[in-house]
């Protein structure tokens, strides 16, 4: 065995595609576990995976958000990824950089698929992705899109093989990354549909070979949304697609942080932001010719029905992400000079993931810890951050959060709603972060959708105590 292991390091050859994704490894994993050694190993996915673990079993609510006799809010999606995750061990640092190793993956698997389609091997292929994965947070945190990604690449690469291979091995390695993958974002799902599209087109020899992987990962992903949903929830068949936890919330989303409600109402510089965020360094590509116009035509396609139907430019990055490597396959010929991007590339990655990393460090302020030191077990915090600041302080209280439920929405748009609210569900602790104050006339379309309206904090002023106040926050007890 020994022998064999020096064998192979002594064949292994330091070629220029495995140094810029060992570089792209090494300098993510560095960032990955120093953001890991401060309250951010604290995150909202990871909870869910120890929750796994402890029980041996997937819950059907979760723990922390909700947490009153009133409402609960289902276990949300990705069921897969979770799964996935609860089998490794309690080990914070190591799940963090799991999401590089994940990316890195991804980025051999586009350089593969790359040559399966018949293009010359080309490096440069990975130019763009490897920026716009290294702009994108999602592969520095512990979260399942990333993973998705992976699998949905994965899937497709797999599906090919077997398209021109026929190995029964491709065939079940593409049924269940693809199932997987499905099962971990629905985002997921969508981006198969249209690389089964690419496929169909390009191997009009091979339908027979391409259905006989389609028609069994269809069937097990609709059995498994069956499943979860209707068996294990109580749900309908199409609670997954919904896109929110309750369709009154998907409404609050589509009518005042979608791209299209922001675009309507004139905020420009926000749309433009959303589209930048999204796209950062594809977005002049359909300005040039690319070298496969099939996957460029229907991928350009999936991004048009994303930005129509999905609800929030919050996640527009997340969702446009998906189709970015084989938007890099299709416009591969747009970087073919790989001296010209190579000063972007490393650059850029070196520049980059430090400086993100320093970003995630210091997105909640210092001062969050010290103004929760009065809550305890029995208290259930309303806030308007992310469920995810409970982990923050070790899920001492439960916590509930403006983003999860239209009902809380409604409280915005009648303030004499919010006592009746907090009563109905127990509510025994507000927290204001004051940056988030906005006019009490605002809109709340875009940014300012996340904050909270002058009169409605005024009205908490009238039916809670001030018990703590820092310099960005304030705490109220009901």
């Amino acid at each position: 065995m020994a022998r064999r292991v020096i064998q192979l390091v002594r064949k292994f050859r330091l070629t220029k595609k495995r140094s810029f994704i060992l570089l792209f490894l090494i300098l993510g994993s560095i960032v990955a576990l120093l953001t890991s050694l401060n309250h951010l190993d604290s995150n909202l996915h990871l909870d869910y995976v120890r929750g796994i673990q402890e029980s041996g079993e997937i819950p059907v609510y979760h723990p922390h958000i909700y947490q009153s006799d009133v409402v609960q809010v289902a276990f949300p999606y990705p069921i897969g990824y979770h799964l996935a995750m609860a089998a490794l061990p309690h080990w914070i640092p190591l799940y963090k950089v799991l999401g590089v190793v994940f990316a890195a993956v991804s980025l051999i698997l586009v350089i593969k698929l790359h040559k399966l389609l018949g293009f010359k091997k080309n490096l440069a292929v990975i130019t763009p992705l490897v920026l716009s994965l290294s702009f994108s947070r999602f592969t520095i945190t512990p979260h399942p899109d990333m993973f998705a990604l992976m699998l949905v690449l994965l899937s497709v690469y797999a599906t090919l093989r077997y398209v021109l291979e026929g190995k029964s091995v491709y065939a079940a390695l593409a049924v269940g990354s693809g199932f997987y993958a499905a099962m971990t974002r629905e985002i997921a799902l969508m981006t198969l549909l249209f690389a089964w599209l690419v496929l169909w087109i390009k191997y009009r020899d091979r339908h027979r070979k391409l259905l006989q992987l389609i028609i069994p990962i269809v069937l097990l992903i609709g059995l498994g949304y069956y499943s979860v949903n209707s068996v294990m929830r109580e749900e309908s068949l199409l609670y997954p697609l919904h896109g929110a936890t309750d369709p009154q919330a998907y409404e609050w989303y589509s009518s005042h942080v979608s791209f299209w409600t922001i675009l309507v109402n004139g905020y420009w510089l926000q749309a433009l932001g959303a589209v930048i965020a999204a796209f950062s360094v594809f977005i002049l590509l359909p300005l040039t010719k690319p070298q496969d116009r099939i996957l460029a035509l229907v991928f350009g396609c999936q991004i048009v029905l994303i930005f129509v139907l999905m609800p929030s430019t919050a996640g527009l990055d997340r969702y446009v992400m998906f189709t970015l490597p084989f938007l890099a396959i299709a416009y591969g010929n747009v970087f073919k000079n790989f001296r010209r991007w190579l000063p972007i590339l490393l650059v850029g990655i070196i520049i980059i993931y430090p400086a993100h990393g320093y970003i995630l460090e210091k997105e909640v302020p210092d001062d969050f810890d010290d103004i929760t030191r009065h809550l305890d077990q029995n208290d259930f915090v309303l806030t308007r951050e992310h469920a995810q600041l409970a982990y923050r302080v070790g899920c001492r209280a439960g916590w509930t959060s403006l983003f999860w439920s239209g009902g809380l929405y409604d409280t915005f748009d009648n303030v004499e709603r919010l006592e009746n609210f907090i009563t109905e569900h127990g509510v025994t602790h507000v927290l204001v972060d004051k940056e988030l104050v906005i006019a009490a006339d605002s809109p709340m379309i875009g940014s300012e959708a996340v904050g909270y309206p002058r009169d409605w904090v005024n009205k908490v002023d009238d039916i809670g105590l001030k018990i703590d106040e820092t310099e960005h926050y304030i705490l109220y007890e009901m």
